[in-house]
């Protein structure tokens, strides 16, 4: 793209439009890290909560087959095999409360 200067003054040069020189662009991002941008980490913990919620909705599941008297014998430890991670404990999350008796996760 070409920058349109004016003609002001002997060996002074100065773009009239908004984009920086490309090695300023070059420079300012050099150092940039996903790690560190608030919304790469937003994007972990909406993640997270994600897989918090699956693995209550898979806990949640496996109860509702149980009080239907529809489970099969070691489906819950093939379940908890299967989750890892934040949807683990999700998992039992759900699994816990169902212990003490309480039906909401």
């Amino acid at each position: 793209m070409q920058n349109i200067m004016h003609a002001h003054g002997a060996g002074r040069c100065t773009p009239i439009n908004d984009e920086a020189p490309a090695g300023d662009v070059a420079r300012g991002f050099k150092d940039h890290s996903q790690d560190n941008d608030s919304h790469f980490r937003a994007d972990g913990i909406a993640r997270q909560a994600a897989d918090v919620i699956e693995g209550e909705q898979y806990a949640a599941v496996y109860f509702d087959r149980l009080r239907a008297g529809m489970s099969r014998p070691g489906e819950l430890a093939g379940l908890l095999s299967f989750l890892t991670g934040e949807m683990l404990h999700g998992a039992c999350r759900v699994i816990e409360k169902a212990l003490e008796g309480r039906r909401n996760a």
